[in-house]
């Protein structure tokens, strides 16, 4: 598998989810806020490796104000019973399509970076709201990749 480069934006059409990627910094004791938009954990896969890579964001922030980039993920849950469910994250050439495989609630003292053998995403918000004292984990596999580079069509456009 060739090295990708970091993520730069996720979507989830069943939710309406088209936001920008930072990273997210860790220092092995504390995380940093993932702000508004969604923030990538730095060391963990990036899209199309192999491995899981970890996707933080708010389900709200009413007392930073620091948005509320997930406020739709919990509806996930019950769409994969109906529905197969896609989450596309984008590099800087190509688009990487991951079905979601599971939904799980863990307590905030309980959440646990786990790896994965085959390209795997996770994306994580607390829950419930106003309470914020669990996570809910959202992971998918990868199903797919495409190309997203123009081609050249030599008009000088």
């Amino acid at each position: 598998i060739v090295p990708q480069p970091p993520a730069q934006r996720v979507r989830i059409e069943k939710i309406a989810l088209d936001a920008s990627i930072a990273p997210l910094a860790h220092d092995g004791q504390t995380w940093a806020s993932p702000g508004e938009s969604v923030r990538w954990l730095t060391g963990t896969a990036n899209p199309g490796e192999n491995g899981n890579g970890w996707y933080f964001g708010h389900l709200e922030s009413p007392f930073l104000g620091e948005g509320n980039v997930f406020y739709r993920l919990p509806e996930l849950a019950q769409l994969i019973k109906e529905d197969p469910v896609d989450i596309i994250v984008e590099g800087d050439t190509t688009a990487f399509l991951y079905r979601v495989i599971a939904t799980k609630v863990v307590h905030q003292d309980a959440i646990s970076l786990f790896e994965a053998p085959v390209g795997t995403v996770t994306l994580v918000a607390c829950v419930p709201s106003r309470v914020y004292d669990h996570r809910l984990l959202i992971t998918a596999q990868l199903i797919a990749e495409r190309n997203q580079t123009v081609p050249d069509t030599g008009s000088g456009i």
